[in-house]
């Protein structure tokens, strides 16, 4: 692969949240490593990154949010009832 061939689903330059929580995971590796005394006596990082903003996906409206709860029910009565493993991963039980 050459240096910019990257994935189809990936970016070249990744989100700010995405950045955040590979940060986030970084440390807490790092924590663990000095938990077990891997890392010696060296001092745990103090810097974060902090995302520059917040893309958040817009909650559902309520109409829309009675749509999804009536289509879901009817998904999961469509089993036939001889077929109760179909039920089961259908219901979540």
């Amino acid at each position: 692969m050459k240096p910019l061939d990257i994935p189809r689903n990936a970016k070249l330059h990744p989100a700010d949240m995405t950045l955040q929580w590979e940060t986030t995971l970084a440390k807490t590796i790092l924590k663990y490593a000095h938990e077990q005394g891997y890392r010696g006596k060296a001092q745990l990082p103090t810097w974060r990154f902090k995302a520059a903003k917040k893309i958040v996906r817009p909650a559902f409206a309520p109409g829309d949010l009675a749509t999804i709860i009536k289509g879901m029910t009817a998904w999961i009565r469509e089993v036939p009832i001889d077929d109760a493993k179909a039920l089961h991963a259908r219901n979540g039980a």
